[in-house]
């Protein structure tokens, strides 16, 4: 991906937006990969997703439904 490009269309520097994206449930990073080509590519980056699973534990899948465990 052209970060440059993208920094652009956004108006924010491609590491902020992974790490916001980082912050998600897991519902809603997988609901903004469908908004557009950009966020499809930085939500399949491997750092969000070794957020979510290595971090604190994974988010549950929405603020409703919490996890089991």
């Amino acid at each position: 991906m052209n970060e440059s490009a993208s920094s652009l269309e956004n108006g924010l520097p491609f590491d902020v937006c992974l790490k916001i994206a980082s912050y998600l449930p897991v519902l809603d990073v997988c609901v903004l990969s469908r908004c557009a080509r950009y966020w499809r590519e930085l939500c399949s980056s491997d750092s969000i997703w070794e957020s979510l699973v290595c971090g604190d534990g994974p988010a549950p899948l929405s603020p409703e439904i919490p996890l089991l465990w």
